[in-house]
């Protein structure tokens, strides 16, 4: 397990104590405050699953196809890929969600979501669009001014 703890949201201490507590009794679990952006990223693309109540676990997790439980309502209102699962707050139901993430039917659904905030090439696909808009054509780009009456 890898926990990213939790930032200064309200009961984030108490999350962060119970992270600390698992992670002092589980030879297999790590805890870090972050990650980094490329580290997260790269811990994202061997993920068997990612749980949480963090945007991330909305935005970035369907372009890795993980599957992903989002916990509360703390991201309700934002458009969700196919790869996420919502549960309450609650032991059982956070539960029931872990099961249905790990399932394979569920692996294959995740793994072939789209990505709804886009695939990641945003700036590529401006500078294609640009050049075939512009191909051939003169562009003058210097800058018009306009004297107003005074």
């Amino acid at each position: 397990f890898l926990f990213t703890k939790s930032n200064a949201d309200s009961g984030g201490l108490v999350v962060n104590q119970e992270i600390d507590r698992f992670v002092g009794i589980s030879s297999h679990a790590y805890a870090v405050t972050s990650l980094g952006l490329k580290r997260y990223l790269s811990a994202l693309s061997l993920a068997d699953m990612v749980i949480g109540n963090s945007s991330s676990g909305i935005i970035e997790t369907p372009s890795f196809g993980v599957p992903t439980v989002n916990i509360g309502n703390r991201q309700k209102g934002r458009i969700q890929a196919a790869n996420i699962i919502n549960c309450e707050p609650e032991q059982r139901s956070i539960e029931q969600a872990i099961e249905k993430a790990l399932s394979p039917q569920f692996v294959t659904t995740a793994h072939d979501a789209k990505n709804p905030y886009g695939d990641g090439k945003t700036s590529e696909n401006i500078v294609r669009i640009l050049k075939e808009s512009l191909l051939g054509q003169k562009v003058n780009l210097m800058k018009k001014f306009y004297d107003i009456e005074g």
